[in-house]
């Protein structure tokens, strides 16, 4: 197994069930899958929310995008304790219809822990005679929303990878995946975390040594769309995906990127180094 041959069973996955309008989304996803099966190799793993209004595929671009993985549970429209109890079963990978609990503490310290390596958050038991316990939670999940990013968080959207849903187009695309394509693409992507699980730790390493004029919790966030990128440039020489992850992380935070950066010069550094 290659990281192009991971990379190219991706886009043709997505491509094949969901319409994803901008480029950048489709880094962001493809990023984010590839090296999900494998995001305790990180330190840091981010969320992955996706926006958009009623109607333009943000639970089946995250219903497809879960059944990458071995164990995909859902909470849809779910109360704060009923997913606390779901937990104590499963990790959860989808928090459907979670608009209104964005704003509860509870919930933005479990979605914050769930970025960190060894980070815990803390949970009452008021049956329990008010036992209060720290839990770890670190298993990143997607979440689509209905909402605009002025209405999340600013700590939780800086953990987070966007996917901005715009319209609706179905076209040739079938939302209804195989049993056996799926079946196939988990465990080549397992495959590729346990060939790859040194490089992959090397290439995180490089990355942090060598980026270094941009805010570490950011470079944390978009770790897996360059990582992506930085193993697909070392394997076939082809820099267009690492040099188009490293313009949209600056981009997306502009006010601390340097604005005199040019992205190929800084792709051929990282590379040489």
């Amino acid at each position: 197994v290659s990281v192009r041959q991971v990379y190219e069973a991706l886009v043709q996955y997505f491509d094949r069930h969901v319409y994803i309008e901008t480029e950048e989304g489709k880094l962001n996803v493809l990023g984010y899958t590839m090296f999900r099966a494998g995001y305790t190799l990180f330190d840091y793993y981010p969320l992955l929310i996706i926006l958009g209004p009623y109607g333009t595929g943000k639970t089946t671009l995250s219903e497809v995008t879960a059944k990458t993985q071995l164990y995909p549970v859902k909470a849809s429209n779910a109360t704060w304790a009923g997913i606390t109890r779901l937990m104590n079963i499963w990790p959860i990978i989808i928090l459907n219809e979670f608009e209104n609990l964005i704003q509860n503490p509870d919930v933005k310290a479990f979605l914050n822990a769930s970025y960190e390596k060894g980070n815990s958050y803390i949970r009452a038991y008021p049956d329990r005679m008010d036992t209060v316990i720290a839990q770890k939670n670190y298993n990143p999940p997607i979440i689509p929303f209905k909402t605009e990013t002025g209405e999340i968080p600013i700590d939780l959207l800086s953990r987070a990878l966007l996917v901005t849903m715009m319209r609706y187009i179905r076209g040739d695309r079938d939302p209804a995946t195989t049993y056996e394509e799926v079946v196939e693409l988990k465990w080549l992507l397992r495959l590729f975390r346990a060939l790859y699980w040194r490089k992959i730790l090397d290439g995180i390493n490089h990355l942090k040594r060598t980026i270094t004029n941009i805010d570490r919790r950011i470079l944390n966030t978009h770790m897996p769309v360059l990582l992506m990128g930085y193993l697909l440039a070392l394997e076939t020489g082809d820099r267009t995906v690492f040099e188009k992850a490293l313009r949209y992380m600056y981009r997306r935070y502009r006010r601390m990127a340097n604005p005199g950066t040019v992205y190929n010069i800084l792709v051929i550094g990282i590379l040489e180094k």
